[in-house]
């Protein structure tokens, strides 16, 4: 799994089943299970996990 990053602005948009409760204070089980949900969405788009953060946080 790729260390993305989980901040304020991605916290805020991520779905519920990302598994990140808060916005901020985030506990490693929150973090891992964003990893988590990030890899999986990448297997099924066939990118990679940094192109899901990028598309959560609105990147290019």
């Amino acid at each position: 799994m790729q260390p993305l990053i989980l901040d304020r602005v991605v916290a805020g948009l991520l779905p519920v089943e990302a598994g990140v409760g808060r916005r901020n204070g985030w506990s490693s089980e929150e973090w891992l299970a964003y990893r988590r949900w990030a890899a999986e969405q990448a297997r099924v788009r066939a990118v990679e996990a940094d192109e899901v953060e990028m598309t959560v946080a609105g990147g290019p």
